[in-house]
């Protein structure tokens, strides 16, 4: 299946009360997670904050892996697509992934040769608050970077 990967933007830079948003769809595939990485940045670059590119990259990459190992199937069978929302309202930059999975994140405790299961570990020693959300539709992890610790 393949998703053409769109982004909305809304609002205008320098007013503190705007409220801008993109929103992208990938569909369920390893190569997602690059595609995801890339998008975050160009729209990070659009909105002037550079600054937190590394970490959001970072903090995408995790909520999006995290989310194409546990997304299910839609109707039909079919593999589910993943959200990646950003939001930057205020001070606060949100980055929230949305996939089909009722099951919550759970952050776990690897082996220190072990080679993954730090993901949510980094999302929470990267972001200033990271949660998640229970959805008609699966669930929604999040992560928020507050602009005034740049």
């Amino acid at each position: 299946m393949a998703l053409a990967t769109s982004a909305e933007t809304c609002g205008a830079a320098g007013s503190a009360e705007t409220v801008r948003t993109a929103m992208f769809r990938f569909d369920p595939v390893p190569e997602s997670a690059g595609k995801a990485r890339r998008s975050a940045r160009t729209v990070l670059s659009t909105w002037g904050l550079q600054a937190l590119c590394e970490d959001v990259d970072l903090v995408v990459s995790e909520l999006i892996t995290n989310a194409l190992l546990h997304t299910g199937l839609g109707p039909g069978g079919a593999p589910t697509p993943v959200r990646l929302e950003l939001e930057l309202d205020g001070d606060a930059l949100t980055c929230r992934v949305v996939d089909s999975s009722p099951l919550p994140p759970q952050p776990e405790e690897a082996d220190h040769d072990a080679e993954s299961g730090r993901g949510l570990i980094l999302v929470e020693a990267l972001a200033d608050a990271w949660d998640w959300e229970d959805l008609p539709e699966g669930k929604a992890v999040w992560a928020r970077f507050l602009l005034s610790a740049v």
